[in-house]
């Protein structure tokens, strides 16, 4: 088998691949940005993988059109390579805490190197920017001006491996073994075949390793429904399960404890009656952002407890402290509220409880205690709000 045998077979197998993998990814029916963006990443690499085996295929042959689906291929390789560095960048950036700084005209920003490269594409059969395809053998050759092309796509790579470091410091996941080994694999993956397409351009290996990528990152995300909320992106009951049972088993020295929260949205039947089922759910994820904004400085273990309820665990309070933490959180949907431009409020019950030893130090009195301290909330704000 000849290379060029050999290289085929390879693309087959990641087409195959990212098919199945856009299979799964559909058929989850998670429409959350990241992963819209991601399956948009699925499908580019995938008709990148099909215009290199065209190229294969129409390189130095002599039929009828050759010449012409060679161009067409080159083109369409230019053009996808840049939109995939463009929505690699987006996909870090939308999974990371920065994706509140996106917007539709950032977006765009974004965009304009990659729009540079595919107008470049589009004239390089005649002007020969990126590429060149001579008539009479039909046969391939780089640009004067591919370099640019080069520095554009690999600058949104490295922009990203940059950020997806800077979350891994940040979000402190260096204890999730598995997680650390994915996202370094998204930073050093590029960087090999970056390194490698500079040394020897004439093998290409980059779309193979793009889709090696993709995979690691489709195995994070469905590694990641085990343990998180699909809607909200918080752990999810089972996790807050796990670790409550970990926390009482280490319980801190007096005068601190280990404080439970249980947070309930008032009044959430009648927003969903009243706007509908869509808006509920924006409620939700509202609600759990504010959350997470709110404690983000303590470190607090955050989850989407069910339906339309919350829990906050912190290993290390107290009373005082615990008691300041229900104030902020009440403060900061109040600030919410006045800022929002919905046609309806979002207001939180919180009831907490110290795991006291011998008395709350079990999973199930502790959360017997919180939620007793919720249900009163709750009763309070339920007849302040039918005054």
């Amino acid at each position: 088998m000849g290379f060029k045998d050999f290289y085929l077979v390879i693309n087959f197998m990641c087409i195959f691949l990212l098919l199945w993998t856009i299979f799964k990814t559909v058929q989850s029916g998670d429409k959350q940005v990241h992963n819209v963006m991601f399956s948009h990443l699925l499908m580019c690499t995938q008709f990148v993988l099909i215009c290199e085996i065209l190229w294969v295929f129409v390189e130095g042959e002599s039929f009828f059109l050759a010449y012409y689906l060679n161009c067409l291929s080159n083109i369409l390789i230019q053009c996808l390579s840049a939109i995939i560095g463009y929505y690699w960048l987006l996909y870090t950036l939308c999974e990371g805490e920065t994706k509140k700084w996106i917007t539709k005209q950032k977006s765009f920003l974004i965009f304009l190197p990659a729009l540079i490269v595919c107008l470049m594409a589009l004239c390089s059969p005649i002007t020969g920017w990126l590429f060149a395809i001579e008539k009479r053998t039909n046969a391939f050759s780089y640009g004067n001006l591919n370099i640019i092309k080069v520095l554009i796509v690999y600058s949104y790579f490295f922009i990203a491996s940059l950020i997806i470091f800077a979350n891994i410091i940040n979000r402190n996941i260096i204890k999730e073994k598995l997680e650390i080994v994915g996202k370094l694999s998204c930073i050093l993956i590029p960087l090999i075949a970056m390194l490698h397409y500079l040394y020897n351009p004439q093998v290409p290996v980059v779309w193979q390793s793009i889709t090696i990528i993709l995979l690691i990152s489709h195995s994070n995300i469905l590694d990641k429904t085990i343990y998180t909320d699909g809607l909200t992106g918080l752990n999810n009951r089972k996790e807050f399960n796990k670790y409550l049972d970990s926390v009482l088993k280490n319980l801190p020295s007096q005068p601190n404890h280990a404080y439970l929260f249980m947070i309930d949205i008032d009044l959430f039947k009648k927003i969903n009656d009243t706007f509908g089922h869509i808006e509920g759910d924006n409620a939700i994820v509202t609600t759990a952002q504010t959350l997470k904004d709110t404690v983000k400085e303590e470190k607090a273990f955050v989850c989407r407890y069910g339906g339309d309820e919350f829990a906050l665990i912190f290993p290390n309070l107290n009373r005082y402290k615990a008691q300041a933490i229900q104030d902020e959180l009440y403060k900061a949907f109040t600030l919410y509220n006045e800022l929002s431009l919905t046609k309806y409020s979002i207001n939180i019950s919180v009831g907490f409880a110290a795991a006291l030893p011998g008395v709350t130090d079990t999973p199930s009195n502790l959360i017997k205690a919180a939620d007793k301290m919720l249900y009163e909330e709750k009763q309070a704000h339920h007849a302040r709000y039918s005054v």
